[in-house]
C-alpha cells in the first residue's frame, strides 16, 4: 500500500469559511420510452470538480483521526466531535447530503433522529484542505465494495441515545437510528422506483436503483449495515 499523503499540521483558520455550495434539486426523472430490460442513460446529473479521496479505509481513518485532533485541540467533546464530523456529510445546510438534494426537511429528519442539534459547520476548524477531503471521500472503497462513511457516522451519533437506539417512533416504522439508516435508504428506494414506473411500467428495481448513471444504492446500504451494527452495539 503506497504511504497516504500528508496533510500538514498547520493551526486551524481562526473563523469558519463557508463555501457558497450549489444545492442540485430534486432526483433525475426516468426516461418514458425506456424499454424493459434496458439500463437507463446518463442523465446528466449535475456534478461538481472533486479534490483528493480516500483510496481506502486506512487513507480515511487517518483524515479522520487528524479531524478528530483538531476538534478537540479547539475544545470539543466526543458527542460534539461525532456530530461535527457527520455533519460534514448529512443533517446541516453545508453537508454534502444538502448540496446534492437541497431539502431543509431532510435535514431536519436526520437530526430528529439521532435527537441532536443541527450541527455547525467544521471547516474554519478542520481548515478547508481536510474538510474538502473527507466530503470527496464520502464513499470509500473497501474489500472490493464501497461504504457510505456518512452513515457510519450517523450510527456513531445514534449510539449516543439509548432513545435514538431503542424507541420506535410512533407512526415511523422504527427507531430514529434504523429510520436514519437502513429504513430510510430503503423507503427512499421504493418511492423512487415506484415514480419511475409511473413513467416507464417495465423498469426493472436494479435499473434505477443499482445503476451510477441515475441512483445506485449499494455503497448507501453497506453504509447502513455499517452504521446500523455500530450503533446497535
Amino acid at each position: 500500500m503506497e504511504p497516504s499523503p500528508e496533510i500538514p499540521a498547520v493551526p486551524p483558520p481562526t473563523r469558519a469559511l463557508r463555501r457558497p455550495w450549489r444545492a442540485s434539486r430534486g432526483v433525475p426523472r426516468a426516461p418514458r420510452s425506456a424499454p424493459a430490460g434496458q439500463a437507463l442513460p446518463d442523465l446528466g446529473r449535475p456534478r461538481r470538480v472533486k479534490g483528493p479521496h480516500a483510496r481506502d479505509f486506512a487513507e480515511f481513518i487517518g483524515w479522520l483521526r487528524q479531524a478528530s485532533l483538531r476538534l478537540t485541540a479547539a475544545g470539543l467533546g466526543y458527542r460534539q466531535r461525532i456530530r461535527a464530523l457527520r455533519g460534514v456529510y448529512y443533517g446541516a445546510r453545508h453537508s454534502l447530503d444538502f448540496e446534492k438534494c437541497g431539502s431543509v426537511l431532510r435535514n431536519v429528519g436526520f437530526n430528529v433522529y439521532l435527537k441532536g442539534l443541527p450541527p455547525r459547520d467544521p471547516t474554519g476548524l478542520l481548515g478547508e484542505d481536510l474538510t474538502r477531503r473527507l466530503r470527496d471521500s464520502t464513499e470509500v472503497p473497501h474489500a472490493g465494495k464501497r461504504v457510505d462513511v456518512g452513515h457510519v457516522l450517523v450510527g456513531l451519533e445514534g449510539r449516543l441515545s439509548a432513545t435514538a437506539r431503542r424507541l420506535p417512533l410512533p407512526a415511523h416504522g422504527g427507531t430514529g437510528l434504523e429510520l436514519a439508516t437502513w429504513i430510510g435508504d430503503l423507503g427512499g428506494a421504493a418511492g423512487l422506483l415506484a415514480a419511475a414506473r409511473a413513467e416507464a411500467p417495465h423498469l426493472r428495481a436494479r435499473e434505477v436503483l443499482f445503476n451510477p448513471n441515475f441512483y445506485d444504492l449499494r455503497a448507501n446500504l453497506e453504509g447502513d449495515w455499517a452504521g446500523y451494527m455500530v450503533g446497535r452495539d
